[in-house]
């Protein structure tokens, strides 16, 4: 485990004090909370991680929607927790593991910037349909997608799988905080965060 994973570990067994005493949350206890700017894992050998359990118990304890509302300056309204919200107009977040089973995604849908969890896009063809999420906090499947250009403002927190790409035309500006894989060959992103793909 690296410095940072123990501080950011550290930083959540404090939550979890906090959170156990009834405290309020600050709004970066919270972003930690629901790894908004990274994710955090567990060392459990041979080079593998796993996600940090603490987190789900913690949340699982909270408002979520509260929460969520507090740091994207939104209102609970404007937050989904499962497929049957997205048909309101005005949902800007969705939290949880978001699967679309179309080629096209619907107008209500079209308003989503933030997605919490991991996003299963498999039929969607045309990433342009995709510019207007600016978050993606967790992994993205998106197999059947022909071109990267529309996820060019959006932050990746976790690994991007790709299947189908007709053009790289615009990859290496994906800001991906975890790996790309295109046809089950492994990308990394450059060092520096140029976003340069590199075998």
């Amino acid at each position: 485990m690296d410095e940072l994973d123990s501080y950011y570990l550290k930083k959540l067994a404090k939550i979890y004090e906090k959170n156990l005493c009834n405290e309020r949350l600050s709004r970066s206890d919270i972003r930690l909370l629901y790894e908004i700017d990274k994710n955090i894992y567990l060392d459990a050998g041979m080079g593998w991680k796993i996600k940090e359990p603490l987190i789900r118990e913690i949340q699982t304890k909270r408002n979520v929607k509260k929460d969520l509302a507090r740091i994207f300056h939104c209102r609970k309204k404007n937050i989904a927790m499962n497929m049957h919200e997205l048909i309101e107009e005005d949902i800007y977040v969705y939290y949880g593991d978001l699967v679309w089973e179309d080629i096209s995604l619907t107008e209500s849908f079209k308003n989503i910037e933030v997605i919490i969890g991991n996003v299963y896009f498999e039929d969607v063809l045309d990433s342009n349909e995709l510019a207007n999420i600016k978050l993606i906090v967790g992994n993205l499947y998106a197999n059947n997608l022909c071109n990267v250009e529309g996820l060019n403002n959006t932050t990746i927190n976790g690994n991007v799988f790709f299947n189908n790409l007709i053009s790289l035309y615009g990859l290496n500006n994906l800001n991906v905080k975890g790996s790309i894989f295109i046809n089950n060959e492994k990308f990394l992103i450059d060092e520096q965060g140029f976003g340069r793909v590199r075998k």
